[in-house]
């Protein structure tokens, strides 16, 4: 066991400092640009420059919350604080926050929310990386100009299910009962050269466990992916 656990940090270690090195090449190459030739460059160049930069950040700001949270789930110490929240609600805040990366990818956003009232019992902060990683993949996943799903359902209004479905480069059958393994990059990832570390899935798999529940894939090559979950519905208390 310590050896297994000796094996995940150094190959932790010399994944994330892989990943870390391109968007540090990225941000150094845009500032030196911006130091040496600001006053020569139109606003709209400044602007396309400093975003660049900003895009990098949240990338280096996210492989590094995957190192923090791989190691407080190696060490049992991640905990969740349950709440009731609207579901829908937080889906929407995340969908805005990818607005512009949907809007570049050309990608078109299909929904499909219940009618039903759908306030979960559940840690909002980490529900709310549970899905962010998964739009994420779906549109790192997805070609130019496909399409997104996202869906709620109620069941016998005990349970909330939340599902997405993507239509890009899918999983095969060797893979897809390792994708939740840490470090684990699918093989067309690896081909198509998809940035990643392998960490989201493995992350957000623990994360619904605490919650009782867990990730369900489906998925077909060239055609797309299927991921959901489910989450307790909320049920206030009746007194009299």
């Amino acid at each position: 066991e310590l050896g297994r656990k000796e094996k995940m940090r150094t190959e932790l270690l010399a994944s994330v400092s892989h990943e870390l090195q391109t968007p540090l090449t990225v941000m150094q190459g845009n500032i030196e640009t911006l130091v040496e030739h600001r006053e020569k460059m139109s606003e709209e160049d400044l602007s396309l420059k400093l975003g660049t930069v900003y895009n990098q950040v949240q990338h280096m700001s996210a492989l590094i919350n995957d190192m923090f949270d791989v190691a407080i789930l190696e060490t049992g110490q991640m905990k969740i604080t349950p709440e009731p929240f609207p579901m829908v609600e937080l889906v929407e805040d995340v969908l805005e926050s990818y607005a512009l990366l949907i809007e570049q990818s050309h990608l078109t956003i299909e929904r499909k929310f219940s009618d039903s009232i759908q306030t979960v019992l559940a840690d909002p902060l980490r529900i709310r990386q549970v899905i962010r990683n998964l739009v994420s993949n779906a549109i790192k996943f997805s070609p130019a100009g496909g399409r997104l799903k996202i869906s709620t359902e109620v069941q016998s209004n005990e349970m909330l299910t939340f599902r997405i479905e993507d239509t890009g480069v899918g999983i095969g059958e060797d893979d897809i009962e390792k994708i939740f393994e840490s470090f684990f990059r699918t093989k067309q990832q690896v081909k198509k050269a998809i940035k990643g570390t392998g960490l989201g899935l493995h992350i957000c798999q623990h994360i619904l466990k605490l919650h009782d529940s867990g990730l369900e894939v489906k998925s077909s090559l060239d055609i797309g992916s299927t991921f959901s979950f489910e989450l307790k519905l909320y049920k206030e208390a009746v007194t009299i």
